[in-house]
């Protein structure tokens, strides 16, 4: 996927100094900018950065702190990160991150992302490269896009996908692009995989699937279906079946 659910696991604070560079702010996204890097050109990645961290469910009530200089030809994007929350989040969210700063902000300039403590002082540096869709779509499926939902489809026709994104883009409405991956058996099981932020999967109540999932079998007129949360790489991480999950069998006669 090229773009991905983001885990911005920042710190509250930034530590007082003078020499961050100027600032401007999206809601809780607060951006420092020198070195090459124009106002609007900020604004507008921290406007990007907000809507993503909403749009993943992520907690945005304290300010999270980044900056952006320009290094030759490459913006370098810095994070203010909790180290000890980081040994679990792959690099892929951060070439995600990437790639949408370069294509939305830097008319493709490469962006390497450095994730820094308060004091922006770096410890681990994301080199950019650009995703590909071919390879996505080898490991994937083929992609279907309705608005701000991308359906890669294995063993699914255009049709089913197109019917499923249409849904999936009016239900959630969502302001990022939101990945789902759609599968059917020989059988005719349908199984509809969701990325979302790892922290927060399990928080997700039975009501939340349960909406999703009769939305789903109305759509493609099936009696059930499979429906799992998962990481960036549709790695299954909780799992919903409907309608047995919801104690009912008959919900949907």
């Amino acid at each position: 996927m090229n773009k991905l659910f983001f885990l911005l696991l920042t710190l509250t604070t930034l530590a007082a100094c003078s020499n961050y560079g100027k600032k401007v702010k999206s809601g809780h996204v607060e951006m420092y900018y020198k070195e090459g890097i124009l106002e609007s050109e900020a604004q507008k990645t921290a406007a990007m950065i907000e809507r993503i961290d909403k749009g993943a469910g992520n907690d945005i009530s304290n300010t999270k702190s980044f900056q952006m200089i320009r290094q030759g030809d490459t913006a370098l994007l810095r994070m203010v990160v909790q180290k000890d929350k980081m040994a679990g989040v792959k690099d892929e969210n951060f070439i995600g991150l990437a790639n949408m700063v370069s294509d939305t902000v830097l008319q493709g300039r490469p962006v390497n992302v450095d994730l820094t403590d308060d004091h922006f002082k770096s410890f681990h540096i994301v080199r950019y490269r650009k995703f590909e869709e071919d390879g996505n779509t080898a490991m994937f499926g083929e992609k279907i896009s309705s608005g701000n939902v991308e359906v890669y489809m294995k063993g699914t026709n255009e049709t089913e996908g197109d019917a499923l994104a249409g849904y999936l883009e009016e239900h959630f409405k969502p302001s990022s692009v939101f990945s789902f991956q759609m599968l059917k058996d020989a059988a005719g099981n349908y199984v509809v995989k969701m990325v979302g932020n790892p922290d927060r999967i399990n928080s997700l109540d039975s009501k939340f699937f349960a909406e999703v999932c009769k939305g789903i079998c109305d759509k493609l007129h099936v009696p059930s279906v499979t429906f799992e949360m998962t990481d960036e790489k549709f790695n299954t991480l909780r799992t919903f079946n409907y309608p047995a999950d919801t104690g009912n069998s008959d919900i949907n006669n």
